[in-house]
């Protein structure tokens, strides 16, 4: 965790600080939530009421009882096991919470239709000043992942992000009424007020198939570089067209190195995930493998531009996820950003095509598995 930072000019004043461990993260988001005083936004994937989350709802439920706006949106599957008594605590208490897009029985065959499209986004506004973005999930079990969250603090630096989670409310089935004062605003006045950030939500609508806008960040970013591009995720599963302009920068002399973590939860993609990291290898790609699970996802180019948020780099949040993203030209803002990931590529091995990724015989079967259902994981 870095230092509280501070920057400012003519324009605006934005504060921020990075967190790389996801107890740490849970640790700043409820100092903000006892200082909230008039709404409380959340948007999260995976949201569990075991011992952490329950800790969050209990402090929820307290503000929705002193009169504080309290909404929240949760992934109808990531977040299925978020009990009901809990949502009846919320409720009662004044709180307000969608379910997104989970499997509704009076809707069923339009909700299975839409089953692939969750909700990603990891997000906390409170009080519309202080907001935090990034990969941080509410479960027990990741308190002590490496992850990558970051707290925005401003005048008008959270305008984009408190519009999206109005928009998002509205998609999930949040009714309407309730949300129409936070999607007032302008983008455009917006973009000439605060010139050193830029969100980045991804919304899996067939007319952005091709147009993931995060995606696009990526390549991008191949295209300009002129002289490094750092990247770390969890899931890396590039498909054709970004491998091959990770490919044409790496032919021209652009320093790619990639920071994954040696081992990731989700073992059917071990495999996928391999084949991916050999082929940036032989490419001549650098490959940096973490001894623990690393959640973060971040890009960094020639040390002047960065992204952290939501998104892998796979299939899913490229075309099918609801994504938040959140990039950034300030200086110091950057320069934080690169030593940490500085520090996480000290912990690292470098990768070796025959030794890292090596599978059993019943591995190599999942991992076949993996490939093909990789659009679905």
């Amino acid at each position: 965790m870095l230092a509280l930072r501070l920057f400012s000019d003519c324009d605006h004043s934005m504060q921020w600080q990075f967190y790389t461990r996801t107890g740490d993260a849970w640790d700043a988001m409820h100092e903000a939530l006892a200082q909230a005083r008039g709404s409380i936004y959340l948007e999260s994937y995976i949201f569990l009421d075991d011992e952490v989350g329950r800790a969050f709802v209990d402090v929820l439920v307290s503000k929705a009882q002193q009169g504080v706006d309290v909404r929240l949106i949760l992934d109808g599957l990531g977040s299925f096991w978020f009990s009901v008594q809990s949502i009846q605590r919320l409720r009662a208490a004044g709180a307000r919470v969608v379910s997104f897009q989970s499997l509704a029985y009076r809707r069923f065959f339009k909700s299975l239709r839409r089953l692939n499209n969750r909700n990603h986004r990891k997000i906390l506004i409170v009080d519309k000043r202080v907001g935090f973005i990034g990969g941080v999930n509410v479960r027990k079990e990741y308190q002590d992942w490496l992850d990558l969250h970051v707290r925005l603090e401003g005048e008008h630096i959270l305008e984009p992000m408190v519009r999206s989670f109005g928009q998002t409310w509205i998609i999930g089935g949040g009714e309407r009424r309730g949300v129409r004062h936070l999607l007032r605003g302008s983008g455009a006045r917006w973009r000439q007020r605060v010139r050193h950030l830029r969100y980045v939500f991804d919304h899996p609508y067939k007319r952005f198939r091709e147009n993931s806008q995060v995606r696009h960040e990526y390549i991008a970013a191949c295209k300009r570089a002129k002289e490094s591009i750092l990247i770390a995720t969890p899931y890396f599963l590039p498909d054709k067209k970004l491998l091959a302009a990770m490919g044409a920068a790496i032919a021209r002399g652009i320093q790619i190195r990639i920071l994954v973590p040696g081992r990731i939860d989700v073992a059917i993609l071990q495999q996928a995930m391999g084949r991916a990291v050999k082929h940036i290898h032989d490419l001549g790609g650098s490959v940096y493998l973490l001894p623990s699970m690393m959640h973060g996802k971040a890009l960094v180019v020639d040390n002047d531009y960065g992204m952290i948020g939501s998104s892998n780099i796979d299939p899913r949040s490229f075309f099918s996820n609801h994504e938040a993203n959140v990039t950034f030209t300030q200086r110091a803002m950057v320069a934080d950003l690169v030593h940490i990931l500085k520090k996480w590529r000290l912990l690292a091995s470098v990768y070796r095509p025959k030794h890292d990724f090596r599978s059993s015989p019943l591995e190599w079967v999942l991992g076949l598995v993996g490939r093909l259902l990789t659009p679905l994981l």
